[in-house]
């Protein structure tokens, strides 16, 4: 696969992460590169972010959103969210909860890097595809896939996708179709609009 994403016949918008400016926390233990956020920066309805965590402390709230959290880079955190703690790794299936909870995170060995969607309840979901994911992708819906090494191909009807390592896309897909997902570990994302 080449080291750029490719594509026939369908228009994704391709962010790098590293290229996007780091943007500090309030609390200042840590910072935040905002990859997408639709429609609108100030007013969104659906946001995606990478973080990194350099330091233990609480997370942001977001009020009327949902979130869900997965951990990208570096050994894993300990996430305490109300009354419940979700340790939580490379490795783990990516965690929901309200942003309007009261969230603490602990690094579990060192820094990370973590990928956060965020979209109005019930709206949208995120999974780690590791080997291949056949879904449906409803009617009026924004995609968005991560790979952290490359390698993973998605299918949307008769449009193809290589994902490069370390390369976000995203797209609005009006009508409803087959999604096929193909390979060893990436960041799969839907969320109705």
């Amino acid at each position: 696969m080449s080291g750029r994403p490719t594509h026939r016949g369908i228009d994704w918008q391709v962010v790098e992460p590293d290229e996007v400016e780091r943007t500090p926390w309030r609390n200042g233990r840590g910072t935040t590169r905002e990859l997408l956020a639709w429609p609108h920066r100030e007013e969104w309805r659906v946001r995606v972010s990478v973080a990194d965590i350099g330091q233990d402390g609480p997370f942001s709230r977001y009020m009327g959103a949902e979130r869900w959290f997965s951990v990208l880079e570096g050994a894993g955190v300990a996430l305490k969210v109300g009354g419940g703690t979700q340790l939580l790794t490379p490795d783990s299936e990516p965690f929901r909860f309200l942003g309007s909870a009261d969230a603490h995170c602990s690094l579990l060995r060192g820094p990370t890097i973590d990928m956060n969607l965020m979209a109005l309840p019930g709206a949208g979901r995120m999974l780690r595809v590791r080997e291949d994911y056949l879904g449906v992708v409803p009617a009026r819906c924004l995609v968005a896939a991560y790979a952290p090494h490359g390698g993973t191909v998605a299918v949307y009807d008769e449009y193809v996708l290589d994902l490069a390592p370390r390369t976000f896309v995203w797209r609005l897909l009006q009508q409803e179709g087959p999604i096929v997902i193909e390979g060893e570990d990436a960041l799969w994302m839907e969320v109705r609009l």
